[in-house]
């Protein structure tokens, strides 16, 4: 539960009228419920259906601009089920005055028409606990997690906190020990967001904390101090499922194996039919904005998506836990074996990276424009480079693959004495390269080195004193210059 001391900053909100005049509060509810009017209608004292609660806490999300995953995980949190009322129909509160599904609380000598709202108007409490979530982001006294982006999931991690309380039984970590507090407030929270909204199968990041971040004395309940202003993470963040919109081209998408494949559903619901098995990576295309689960009483927490497959072969439904919007495609200029440098375009502003193998030959920002040109060692011929470029999530591209193209004339061959009586011209070039012999622009003969270098040209005698060229022709059509010979007797 909240604490009294932490909630008073709501009903301070309420009483010094930082928040809509009531009416307007209470229309903003009103409609709230009209966008879930289809899915059940609201009772006094009746808990509505699993589903229409979803409804109800996803658009209040939405409409506040937090991710609905975010608010989810905080209303199980608080509310086990999502209820606001108990088995005998009254509304749920907490030995701390805390209230329905998001346990507001408020002092006891509250104005009684905002306690009735709060106990038995369930859009309004919702709309309530996602202010009081939305205040806590803006705290500028909280650290950030950067990027401070409230689509990112993994941003939230200090306004959950303080939806809770910052106080040290809320600490990241055991002062005295520098373990990790895996009861703290968010660290629930968020185990719940992964479990509930993920499956399980997505792991999201959090930040590396210090026991030299905060400042405390766990015996006494006073804020934390927070000593570290920001954090920036390294593993792959996560953006908010619920932004995606038609037309938008996504990718199957999970963390955590052994998951190898999700099912491509025929309606928006667990019980309808497989119309497909679709492996990790494989793109799809939104048809249209996504669904809440037909199956009302479903306690799928995520929602449904209607896709197709790129190639129009395959349509059905799927759970938002398992797709994340295909990451822009990068593209890389060919490279050959005499250039210093790799152009060509990816989303600006991300990091672009070169590998040879498993070597990092080099790595940079792509400009604002969208290009980017880094410089590399020469490489050599038909070396195969890997160029990837990561977002500003952490997501790493997939990579594209370009072999160093040959662009190097092979050196002029060494050829073997040539005589009036030579009717086979021998000596070494370049391994698999063509052999010619020409007097002026007339072909005497041709043929192929082997795998040492080696060559044989058969042609007619020619007369002393005639000038012969040879040239070496590699497999990548690089001639090398004419060796020239003049023929003796």
């Amino acid at each position: 539960m909240k604490s009294l001391l932490l909630k008073a900053g709501l009903a301070g909100c309420l009483a010094i009228g930082l928040w809509p005049a009531n009416d307007a509060h209470a229309e903003a509810a009103s409609g709230l419920q009209t966008k879930c009017s289809s899915l059940g209608t609201l009772k006094r004292g009746v808990n509505p259906g699993f589903q229409h609660m979803n409804c109800l806490l996803t658009n209040a999300a939405l409409e506040a601009g937090i991710p609905p995953e975010i608010v989810k995980a905080v209303a199980s949190k608080e509310s086990s089920g999502w209820k606001q009322y108990d088995k005998y129909g009254n509304p749920i509160v907490s030995h701390d005055n805390g209230i329905g599904v998001m346990q507001i609380t408020v002092p006891r000598d509250s104005d009684p028409i905002e306690l009735e709202k709060l106990k038995f108007d369930i859009p309004y409490n919702i709309k309530a606990g996602v202010a009081l979530l939305s205040s806590k982001y803006n705290n500028l006294k909280l650290p950030a997690v950067l990027p401070k982006d409230k689509n990112v999931l993994e941003s939230w991690y200090f306004a959950v906190m303080a939806y809770n309380g910052i106080k040290p039984k809320n600490s990241p970590l055991f002062q005295s020990t520098g373990k990790p507090n895996t009861e703290a407030y968010q660290e629930r929270v968020l185990s719940l967001l992964n479990d509930d909204s993920f499956l399980g199968h997505t792991a999201l990041g959090k930040p590396t904390f210090s026991t030299k971040d905060f400042q405390y004395d766990p015996s006494i309940a006073e804020n934390i101090v927070f000593l570290k202003k920001s954090y920036s993470m390294t593993k792959r963040l996560h953006a908010s499922r619920y932004l995606l919109k038609k037309n938008d081209k996504v990718v199957t998408s999970w963390d955590e194996p052994p998951l190898t494949q999700v099912n491509l559903r025929k309606g928006p619901s667990s019980t309808t039919a497989t119309v497909k098995q679709l492996t990790k990576n494989t793109p799809l295309l939104i048809s249209d904005q996504f669904q809440f689960d037909t199956y009302l009483d479903s306690a799928n927490q995520f929602v449904w998506y209607p896709v197709t497959t790129i190639d129009k072969k395959f349509k059905g439904y799927i759970s938002s836990a398992y797709i994340t919007k295909a990451m822009a495609k990068l593209t890389v200029n060919p490279v050959d074996d005499n250039d210093t440098s790799i152009s060509g375009k990816a989303p600006k502003s991300t990091w672009v990276t070169i590998k040879a193998g498993s070597k990092t030959l080099a790595a940079k920002l792509a400009h604002t424009t969208g290009t980017f040109k880094i410089s590399i060692p020469k490489q050599k011929a038909n070396t195969n480079l890997s160029v990837t470029y990561k977002d500003s999530l952490n997501t790493v591209s997939p990579s594209v693959s370009v072999t160093v193209v040959d662009h190097t004339a092979p050196a002029a061959p060494q050829v073997s004495t040539i005589a009036s009586k030579t009717t086979t011209v021998t000596g070494s070039a370049e391994a698999y390269s063509t052999v010619l012999v020409k007097k002026g622009k007339t072909l005497l003969g041709k043929n192929t080195t082997d795998k040492y270098g080696k060559f044989k040209v058969k042609m007619k005698p020619q007369k002393a004193g005639t000038i012969l060229s040879v040239t070496a022709t590699d497999r990548a059509k690089n001639t090398s210059k004419a060796a020239t010979y003049r023929v003796r007797k």
